[in-house]
């Protein structure tokens, strides 16, 4: 899953035992994002970043 946005950490994750387990998060700014999309070959991800 790929998502995007202004957050902040106010917490540690709170997922149930038998709910999705996060395997990485990484902080990126737009430019780095955009470059990993493309180099994915998800253009169309890398585009929509990019606006």
């Amino acid at each position: 899953m790929i998502g995007y946005g202004d957050v902040e950490i106010v917490c540690d994750p709170l997922n149930p035992e038998d709910g999705e387990q996060v395997v990485s998060v990484e902080v990126a700014d737009i430019d780095e994002s955009v470059g990993r999309f493309r180099e994915q070959s998800r253009q169309d991800i890398a585009v929509s970043a990019g606006l």
